[in-house]
């Protein structure tokens, strides 16, 4: 099964993929605002990385896909995944 934290955060379903991120097996994550589903680099919109990267890193074994829109957005992303899930 795969959680995409980008649009659960559009749907205000942040937290219950959190609570559940281990019957995941497979990941994806990329930052909005919770409106829409905008793509952003980590950081860049209302996710709360720290508590979500510091869950997924403890209880997921998989891989996780960061999601964005250039080169320089993943840089970005991999620079807050880095600091939030490792």
């Amino acid at each position: 099964m795969t959680f995409d934290f980008g649009h659960a955060n559009t749907v205000g379903e942040l937290g219950n993929f959190l609570n559940h991120i281990s019957q995941a097996n497979h990941i994806h994550i990329h930052d909005n605002n919770g409106l829409s589903d905008e793509h952003l680099a980590l950081g860049e919109g209302n996710i709360p990385w720290i508590t979500a990267g510091k869950t997924i890193a403890k209880d997921y074994q998989g891989i996780v896909v960061i999601e964005g829109k250039s080169i320089s957005e993943a840089k970005k992303s991999l620079a807050v995944f880095r600091r939030c899930f490792i």
